[in-house]
């Protein structure tokens, strides 16, 4: 019960991000060619303004929605590319490690001439 009671608060309170993301992206789209054809009054380009910020925020709750899911997928399943992982890691350390440093002492002699 406590699920379904929280699923239809989500879409209250959020409701659907990817549908309410592409409305403001075509007023948005209407309001810039609206621009280009006569241009905007000031009450369109201060509605512009709040659309690009509820656009901005609605992109920061999709991309906390997608990292929590990602989380919650990680911790319910583990990483199965554990081993993997840190084996191509390990690789990469060694593979980037300075060995040794060769100076050539005869040519800064030179230079210093």
């Amino acid at each position: 019960m406590l699920k379904n009671d929280l699923k239809v608060w989500n879409k209250e309170v959020f409701g659907l991000l990817e549908t309410t993301k592409k409305e403001i992206l075509k007023e948005i789209e209407a309001l810039d060619i609206e621009d280009e054809n006569s241009g905007l009054a000031n009450n369109d380009k201060l509605k512009r303004l709040a659309l690009v910020s509820n656009l901005r925020l609605t992109d920061y709750k999709i991309e906390s929605l997608l990292h929590q899911k990602v989380r919650s997928n990680w911790l319910r399943h583990g990483d199965s590319n554990s081993k993997y992982y840190y084996s191509i890691i390990k690789w990469r350390r060694l593979r980037n490690e300075i060995k040794k440093v060769e100076v050539r002492e005869v040519g800064w002699r030179n230079h210093r001439k």
